[in-house]
């Protein structure tokens, strides 16, 4: 329920639909522009790993609390990205954070286990895992996380 960033009048604006109003409403600005970045929701936070900050690839991470209606850097809690990343995907799995996807270049999937980031190798993966994406989304059920709508490139 929380749309992030993006590119266009409002860089820095987070958008956060109210369920019972059924309408979009604005929360608190993310403290510089960002875009392309990989969300997830964990423990009631949205979580920001990497995209363009300020137009510039990034491996920072952001976590943004809804009741306080404040930002705080992840890697006060968790790891920032081992580098840049731009356009991947976010999903907590079985309880480690996966991110699949983005660039630039080459970016195999990772997994964060114990506050470290690794490669998950492509014996686990699959040879046919994404490393590369130039659009998609993510959707979190009450069930588990589920990658959706990814559009490999």
């Amino acid at each position: 329920r929380h749309v992030a960033g993006g590119i266009g009048p409002e860089p820095r604006a987070l958008q956060v639909f109210d369920l019972e109003r059924s309408a979009w409403e604005l929360g608190a600005a993310l403290p510089a522009e960002r875009h392309f970045a990989a969300g997830v929701a964990r423990e009631g936070k949205l979580v920001l790993f990497g995209g363009e900050v300020d137009y510039k690839p990034s491996a920072s991470a952001i976590a943004y609390d809804p009741g306080a209606e404040e930002y705080t850097e992840w890697a006060r809690t968790g790891p920032t990205l081992p580098r840049p990343r731009i356009r991947g995907r976010a999903v907590w799995l079985d309880g480690e954070l996966v991110i699949v996807g983005g660039g630039p270049g080459e970016r195999p999937p990772l997994r964060c286990q114990d506050g470290e980031w690794s490669a998950i190798d492509r014996d686990v993966a699959g040879d046919d895992a994404p490393s590369a994406s130039t659009a998609g989304a993510f959707a979190v059920s009450n069930l588990s996380p589920a990658a959706a709508g990814m559009c490999l490139g």
